[in-house]
């Protein structure tokens, strides 16, 4: 037998009668041939080191270029790159929406399941934006996005091939912790934004909701058929390429929420404004507990009021987030001109209580247009709430907004219990009870943010 050691790389050695070998990247490829000409041989020999050296040398200039191109630290680039990788996020949540009370039917489980696999999703997140806002506040947002990304990409695989509702949930719970890197995108994007854009740029993020709200749940109702398989895969591939992005391509901006003291390390203890700062946690906690009971119940009501499958419930899903997209993206910057943030909180609290309470009793071809003002209200309420955060905690922002991502999520584990208890007394009973909820969140802003000042 021949050794590698015995031939040099790249070239083809005859060891028999028509039969040749050729040594390719330290390993070795028999090639056989009836009849071989010399010219012949010289032309394979050739033609494969030449896509050899082309790919290494290709590759090699991809890292480099891209490496210098994540250095420019240029807000023309850095804003639509962390934009585009919240995108990807929600499209790979949105993936699993539509499939998700079909998928644990199969399980063999009832509906109250579905609230658990939200709530057990939400715990991740809960705990993820509390210890992974505060560490970027620390360490920078690059490296947190990049581990809360690999973090989500792991959760997708475990989510593709769980075998029993055990490892399923555990799949859930690594997502969620994954999924705190939308907080920490908000506060990227807060430090690039000067206080008057502040507001437009975080409403931006809004507008990626709604985009990934649109393709997500339409590609899984589309293509998931109820297989967890198919979807958690695609779901990961998704997130590895947003972990490339990031890697490759985020600029890593330097500022000042990195000079963050290190005498406050408690996520709810801030240098100034706590009241106000508070009142926005609550804020965000009553306004998860209630939208988190739509989500949970809401592709529920419309395969058991309506007869709904996958495709029809992704489509409903598209509609709204193509409404987000146009208030969102368009519309908002009108509104703000008109309303401060918390003129802006009381219309998207006022407009969520109108479409929840009526959603409730209405049939589906008059609730469609109801269904429209969903958007229109969570459209108006993050991204003022995020603004304020970012005034008031200052160069804690990243510790604030991580700290709402995780009120945001203790929303999210209150809300599916309570929507799946609700659910079964009569299937309109969650979006009463979520209205009840906007209602003592509009009196919260109503009476609490009283002397918020315009900016």
């Amino acid at each position: 037998m021949y050794k590698k050691g015995y031939f040099t790389l790249g070239n083809i050695y005859n060891i028999g009668k028509n039969k040749y070998i050729f040594i390719f990247s330290g390993e070795q490829y028999n090639i056989f041939f009836h009849t071989m000409k010399k010219t012949e041989k010289y032309k394979i020999k050739f033609s494969i080191l030449f896509e050899w050296y082309f790919l290494f040398f290709s590759l090699y200039s991809a890292i480099i270029h891209s490496y210098y191109f994540s250095q420019m630290s240029s807000k023309k680039f850095s804003l639509p790159i962390i934009l585009l990788t919240i995108l990807l996020d929600i499209i790979g949540f949105g993936l699993i929406i539509p499939s998700l009370p079909f998928i644990i039917r199969g399980f063999g489980l009832g509906e109250h399941w579905v609230g658990i696999t939200f709530a057990t999703f939400s715990i991740g997140m809960f705990l993820g934006g509390i210890v992974f806002g505060r560490l970027s506040d620390m360490y920078g947002r690059k490296h947190i996005l990049m581990m809360t990304s690999f973090l989500n990409m792991i959760g997708y695989i475990f989510f593709a091939f769980a075998g029993n509702i055990w490892f399923f949930m555990f799949a859930r719970f690594l997502s969620g912790l994954g999924g705190a890197g939308m907080a920490i995108g908000q506060a990227y994007i807060s430090d690039i934004s000067t206080p008057g854009d502040r507001t437009k740029n975080l409403g931006m993020t809004g507008a990626m909701f709604g985009i990934g709200f649109t393709i997500g749940p339409v590609l899984g109702g589309l293509f998931g058929n109820g297989s967890h398989l198919i979807l958690g895969l695609a779901a990961a591939v998704i997130i590895f390429l947003n972990f490339l992005i990031i890697a490759f391509f985020l600029p890593d901006i330097k500022n000042k929420h990195l000079e963050v003291s290190e005498e406050s390390v408690s996520p709810m203890d801030f240098h100034h404004h706590k009241k106000q700062i508070y009142i926005l946690f609550t804020l965000t906690f009553l306004l998860s507990i209630g939208f988190s009971a739509m989500q949970t119940t809401f592709p529920l009501l419309l395969a058991d009021r309506f007869s709904f499958h996958e495709k029809e419930i992704g489509y409903l899903f598209g509609f709204i987030g193509i409404i987000a997209i146009i208030y969102q993206g368009f519309l908002i910057k009108y509104v703000r001109k008109i309303l401060d943030e918390r003129g802006m909180i009381l219309f998207g609290f006022s407009a969520l209580i109108l479409s929840f309470s009526l959603f409730a009793v209405n049939p589906f071809f008059l609730g469609i247009f109801v269904i429209a003002l969903f958007p229109l209200g969570q459209g108006s309420i993050n991204p003022a709430i995020g603004s304020l955060h970012a005034h008031y905690a200052g160069k804690e922002v990243g510790k604030a907004l991580g700290t709402n991502a995780s009120m945001l999520s203790l929303g999210n584990i209150v809300g599916p219990f309570l929507a799946g208890y609700f659910y079964l007394i009569w299937n309109g009973a969650p979006y009463i009870v979520a209205s009840i909820f906007f209602l003592i969140a509009f009196l919260f802003v109503f009476f609490g943010l009283r002397n918020v000042e315009k900016r």
